[in-house]
């Protein structure tokens, strides 16, 4: 794996961390987030679980204990995760950029396309 592909998997991984957790812990953000985007806390909790283990898989990747074939499914996986987030806001009238901490999907389409790009520089 290239240097560019294990800084960014690191920065990829420390940033889905605290989402995740965030997301996975019910945070007083997530309450916000929930009642926003008109989805069940659960689903919102299962969301913040795979970003956990997509940080961790990119992570594990970039630090050389797991071989790249997880590291780029990580990344994948997150990118999809991410498209189904842009998903979710447009859904409910979000416009690109954020007006507070809820709303706004061009957050996530950013984290899904460095997700993308870290699969495909991690596969080179």
């Amino acid at each position: 794996m290239s240097t560019i592909a294990e800084v960014l998997s690191i920065i990829l991984a420390l940033v889905f961390l605290f989402s995740g957790a965030a997301k996975f812990s019910g945070s007083e953000m997530s309450a916000g987030s929930i009642e926003h985007l008109q989805i069940a806390p659960s689903t919102y909790r299962l969301a913040g679980i795979f970003e956990l283990l997509g940080a961790l898989g990119l992570f594990l990747a970039a630090i050389g204990v797991i071989g790249t074939t997880l590291g780029w499914l990580a990344a994948f996986c997150l990118a999809a995760l991410m498209a189904m987030a842009v998903k979710f806001h447009t859904s409910v009238g979000d416009g690109p950029l954020p007006e507070n901490q809820t709303d706004g999907w061009a957050p996530a389409a950013a984290l899904g396309g460095l997700s993308l790009l870290a699969g495909l520089l991690i596969l080179i």
